[in-house]
């Protein structure tokens, strides 16, 4: 009886060790936490007219936005109201995502299942890619263009892959990419780092030029000339008033009839 209940509790502590771990590794509680800023329109139009979908990260998700709806939600308010339809957003931001991340979790049945539904795609991934090299090569001042090189290759390649897996989903749905903005709106000392959110976008633009039925919304100098203290929620991130600058770029990109 004793050998039984020994084997019982390693058991559970073998299930409950793999459970954590999956959390760990496929950053499953960011991944529901993005699921919740739209869960009840989703139930609202469970016999939905349109859907959105939007892949990414913070600024998909929504972060430094009190409403946690980010520009996807301020694009949402404005095209129901064109379409005179009410909109299901199914939201997969995730905060902190690279292109890697992405591409990893491009991988879930559920993510592929609303894919092949939508009938709009936003995808906005790069920032993270970008400042995690920028952050690398200042760490390792000799080793600078190599670094920023070698994650621009690896942007460019994830970026492709992506693009070559929604395709696979869904054919038809209009892909809008939206690229990464600038951060030091203002600032002299942060020029190198402005020059370097160009060859992102740049780079972003060369792999959607080979892409049908896809958009490319710069919104690189956005907040240009905009007092930073009015527009951002930090040092990174917009906040409810940057959003709707961003939702409006984006809605006016828009291909619609």
């Amino acid at each position: 009886m004793k050998k039984q209940v020994i084997l019982i509790a390693a058991c559970f502590l073998l299930l409950a060790g793999g459970i954590i771990f999956s959390i760990t590794q496929l950053n499953i509680l960011s991944v529901f936490a993005s699921f919740s800023h739209y869960k009840d329109s989703e139930m609202k139009n469970e016999g939905r007219d349109f859907t959105m979908v939007a892949l990414g990260d913070s600024l998909s998700y929504g972060v430094g936005n009190s409403g946690n709806s980010g520009y996807v939600g301020k694009v949402e308010k404005r095209l129901e109201g064109h379409l005179k339809k009410e909109i299901t957003v199914k939201d997969y931001g995730v905060p902190d995502d690279t292109s890697t991340q992405l591409l990893k979790r491009m991988q879930s049945k559920q993510l592929k299942s609303s894919i092949s539904q939508a009938d709009m795609i936003f995808l906005n991934v790069g920032m993270n890619d970008y400042l995690n090299s920028l952050l690398l090569s200042k760490s390792k001042p000799k080793e600078a263009d190599q670094i920023i090189q070698k994650a621009l290759l690896i942007y460019q390649h994830n970026l492709m892959v992506s693009f070559k897996k929604i395709r696979e989903e869904n054919p038809k749905a209009h892909i809008y990419m939206v690229g990464i903005y600038n951060p030091f709106p203002n600032r002299t000392d942060k020029l190198q780092e402005s020059k370097l959110i160009h060859e992102w976008n740049r780079m972003a633009v060369k792999v959607i030029s080979r892409q049908k039925n896809t958009t490319f919304v710069s919104v690189e100098d956005v907040f240009t000339g905009k007092n930073k203290q009015v527009y951002f929620s930090d040092e990174l991130h917009p906040n409810k008033k940057g959003y709707t600058l961003i939702g409006n770029q984006v809605y006016n990109r828009l291909k619609l009839n």
